[in-house]
């Protein structure tokens, strides 16, 4: 199956258009009006699906949809959240997180969700009876949810509510039937948008986290502390979407542009007191002026290289291409102020993004760094095309999941 790059920018936009409306019915019958502050598509694989909620529960409402378009959808939030967010309600109470209140705002939620895709569709959407669901992890796929053939992976709509102040992560698990979904994002359409191949990208997600997972290791080896990979996503975004993510708090940006099949660019963020931390450790020196004197910055521009190598030769070395990185750039700013002037350079050439978010934290969860990866679109389908991976030969359980990639570090 190919993936039509400006059909999936329609679906994106669509995600937002529905979230914005699930946003609106809520403030219909509520005091409340809540925003939707981002909406991006994450491709993950099924083990995956629940990794946002690997170390807490969730709660929220399945429902099932035919009509115009089939599958089974499920709109999840981590009990905290759904606290929040049902105590910002007339008359809500944070201790009051019944089936039933869950039940009620979940309802409007995904309904409001389907009816805006409806209404793009232009065709009526039924809707089965809402169900209660809640549990961890992966139990967040439904069982009866429609599965690919042989593919493993799916699409989840994260989308980010503000209700009162309080910011909501909700993920709306989104499972259409495969006919359904071909038909609507298949290409390459006339229109010339750009053909990816879906099983080669479920290749390169897999790609990407064993490149944290990586870039992981060589953390750990440069400075002795011991890191794990707590997130890491491949998602498709709107470009103006791209430096929302990064924060408004102040941070330590390191910046390496990547020239090849693909190029992009790789950033690299650590809060202040993380990358005090790492810099102590690779190259202790008195703190001097705001505490990032030469010494610590080289120190930190030496890691963020390191773990953008771990990256990028990983890709070069699947997809048979040569691809080199240039010096590291330093940046002490907040997080919008770093990501912005990266994309606008993007937004020249191409209006979404694939966005690779890993995040590599500390096992006592001192450290904490997010890795955004951000790959030419155009040279990515390219690249992509032309790989030669049997995607059946992919091993989502093996650290090093596509044959070859083990090798990818020896000359690092």
């Amino acid at each position: 199956m190919k993936l039509d790059v400006r059909a999936l920018g329609t679906f994106n936009r669509l995600a937002h258009e529905g979230a914005e409306q699930a946003a609106a019915s809520l403030g219909a019958l509520t005091a409340v009006e809540p925003r939707v502050e981002t909406t991006a598509i994450n491709l993950v694989s099924r083990a995956d699906a629940g990794e946002v909620f690997a170390n807490s529960e969730f709660v929220g409402v399945q429902i099932g949809f035919g009509g115009g378009m089939a599958g089974e959808s499920v709109l999840a939030i981590d009990r905290d959240g759904a606290r929040r967010l049902l105590s910002s309600l007339p008359g809500g109470d944070a201790d009051d997180l019944t089936e039933s209140r869950v039940m009620e705002v979940g309802n409007i939620l995904i309904g409001g969700f389907l009816d805006g895709w409806a209404d793009h569709l232009g065709t009526a959407i039924d809707f089965t009876t809402p169900r209660y669901v809640e549990g961890t992890g992966s139990d967040v796929l439904p069982e009866g949810a429609p599965r690919w053939e042989d593919h493993d992976q799916v699409f989840a709509f994260a989308s980010q509510l503000e209700a009162s102040d309080e910011a909501v992560e909700l993920m709306i698990y989104l499972l259409p039937e495969l006919e359904d979904f071909e038909r609507l994002v298949g290409g390459p359409r006339a229109g010339g948008g750009v053909p990816i191949p879906f099983e080669e990208l479920s290749v390169f997600n897999h790609m990407t986290k064993a490149g944290a997972a990586s870039a992981s290791e060589h953390v750990t080896a440069m400075t002795g502390m011991d890191t794990t990979v707590e997130v890491s996503d491949l998602s498709f975004v709107p470009v103006e979407s791209i430096a929302s993510w990064a924060g408004s708090e102040a941070q330590i940006g390191v910046t390496i542009e990547f020239h090849g099949l693909p190029s992009g660019y790789v950033v690299i963020l650590f809060d202040e007191s993380s990358a005090q931390l790492l810099a102590d450790q690779v190259a202790p020196a008195p703190v001097l002026g705001d505490g990032f004197g030469e010494m610590q910055r080289s120190a930190i521009k030496e890691i963020a290289n390191v773990m953008t190598s771990g990256f990028v030769d990983g890709w070069a070395n699947v997809l048979g291409t040569t691809i080199d990185i240039t010096p590291p750039k330093f940046t002490h700013d907040d997080g919008q102020s770093i990501m912005d002037p990266i994309a606008t350079r993007i937004g020249r050439t191409q209006e979404f993004a694939f966005v690779i978010d890993s995040a590599i934290v500390t096992t006592d969860q001192q450290i904490g760094c997010n890795i955004f990866a951000l790959p030419n679109e155009r040279e990515l389908a390219r690249a992509l095309n032309a790989l030669s991976v049997d995607p059946s030969d992919v091993d989502v359980g093996d650290p090093n999941p596509v044959p070859g990639m083990d090798a990818r570090y020896e000359d690092i």
